[in-house]
């Protein structure tokens, strides 16, 4: 019964994750672009000029860092469900040690 819930849990938390990350992947493709742009174009001595290589390495480093919040939302997700499983489980003791058990594994996590 409870691996049933736990899959059941983590199926929805990757549904809902999969669908906050198709807003996150338009967010950095239409930002990361518009880092591109506005960073590759400065002024040197009075005058305008672009600077590719420096707009590139920037948006890169924006589109990396976006792309690893997101390994890392989805690894604590996957934690949090894991987590949580194991304090259900811990839950089930018979009284007192139940709670104990569970209040315990639930900060050991």
């Amino acid at each position: 019964e409870l691996k049933t819930i736990y899959t059941t849990i983590q199926q929805g938390a990757q549904s809902f994750l999969w669908a906050e990350y198709q807003i996150c992947f338009q967010f950095i493709a239409v930002f990361g672009a518009l880092v591109f742009v506005l960073v590759s174009h400065t002024v040197e001595k009075g005058e305008a000029v672009w600077k590719f290589d420096v707009g590139a390495l920037t948006a890169l480093s924006f589109v990396v860092g976006g792309l690893t919040s997101i390994l890392s939302g989805f690894i604590g997700m996957m934690v949090a469900v894991y987590s949580n499983a194991r304090t259900t489980v811990m839950a089930k003791g018979e009284g007192e040690k139940g709670w104990t058990d569970s209040f315990n594994t639930a900060f050991r996590a």
